[in-house]
């Protein structure tokens, strides 16, 4: 066999190779081969954090409860968690896990992620919870605008439509756009 022989022989091979190889990253891809059923895609975003072995935000393809969020961290650190008694229902995206051990027995405190957190994840911040410092979190809104979307909130009981923003001085129709995507007037906090 020619060497330009043995050459072309093996680039059959190393292309149906590549595009397998392309075909398993592929995001939505199906779950094997041949399945029909496509992946979940993961879009529960949850900060775990305290006592447990692996702090850090957590990504579910559903709301997961307590014992679940906690178990993927890794579990708590050098407590039982028999006894313990956790809130039922579902975690929800931009949630925030604290586990703290007291007196022998893991506590969770949950409550709102930090709006940094949530504008880096892509999760939109709770116009009417937001602090002021947290809503600078968000592109386009600087400490003088915070301060003024606080007091707007404040005069008129909290916002009903996110175009009652304009009404906040600093804040025009750009602006507005701008920072659309970043806010949500959705209740759902824990």
């Amino acid at each position: 066999m020619t060497q330009k022989t043995k050459h072309d022989s093996l680039i059959g091979p190393l292309l149906l190779l590549l595009l397998i190889l392309a075909l398993h990253r592929m995001p939505g891809k199906p779950d094997g081969f041949g399945s029909g059923k496509q992946a979940p895609r993961e879009t529960v975003l949850v900060q775990i954090a305290g006592d447990v072995a692996r702090p850090g935000v957590y990504a579910f393809s559903h709301p997961p409860d307590l014992d679940r969020s906690i178990r993927r961290a890794g579990g708590p650190t050098g407590t039982s968690v028999e006894g313990a008694h956790w809130r039922e229902g579902p975690i929800h995206s931009g949630w925030r896990i604290d586990l703290v051990s007291g007196q022998g027995k893991p506590v969770p405190a949950v409550t709102e992620m930090p709006a940094f957190y949530k504008v880096t994840l892509g999760i939109p911040v709770a116009l009417n919870r937001e602090t002021r410092d947290g809503l600078t979190a968000i592109p386009g809104i600087g400490a003088k605008t915070a301060e003024a979307i606080v007091m707007q909130r404040s005069s008129v009981g909290g916002f009903e439509r996110l175009d009652q923003l304009l009404a906040v001085e600093g804040i025009g129709r750009a602006r507005m756009e701008k920072i659309k995507p970043y806010v949500t007037l959705a209740p759902g906090g824990p």
